[in-house]
This record gives C-alpha cells, structure tokens and sequence, in this order.
C-alpha cells in the first residue's frame, strides 16, 4: 500500500497480527488506513457535524449511534487549535 512510508522494515502483519497491538504498529496502521481512503480530505473541510460524519461512516459506519458523540469530541478537541 505504501511501501516507503517505513520502508526501513520488513513485517508480515498476516503472520505476526499481535504487532499491531504495539502502539507504534497501531498507530502506523491507522496513519495508513487514514491516507488509504482519503480522509484527510474530508477532515480538512471543517468541523461541522456533516465532515465528521463523513468520515466517521468510513471509519466505522456500522456504529452510527456513536456518531453525535464523535462529533462532541471533535468539535471539543478543535478548540484547542483556535
């Protein structure tokens, strides 16, 4: 997927699952996910509920009853940033 982001390592997630339970690999993963489907765009557009959503439906749209406190906390922690 993106082979030169890390490409000091070689690991086999699909031999060695258990390595994503290593903050380092856990975070990695996600930052992979996150660029794999794009959603920086989707985030970069603001934090009104919609955006939040948009991306909350990707990352895990089964789970919609999460999705109004999803967009609390965004909208909580963006205030940091002002």
């Amino acid at each position: 997927m993106y082979p030169k982001v890390w490409s000091d390592e070689k690991v086999n997630f699909l031999e060695t699952p258990e390595l994503l339970e290593q903050p380092k690999y856990a975070a990695r993963s996600a930052i992979v996910f996150w660029l794999d489907k794009k959603l920086y765009i989707s985030a970069d557009k603001g934090v009104e509920g919609k955006y939040i959503d948009e991306v909350s439906t990707v990352i895990n749209r089964y789970d919609k009853p999460s999705f109004s406190n999803r967009r609390g906390f965004v909208q909580e922690a963006a205030k940091i940033f002002k």
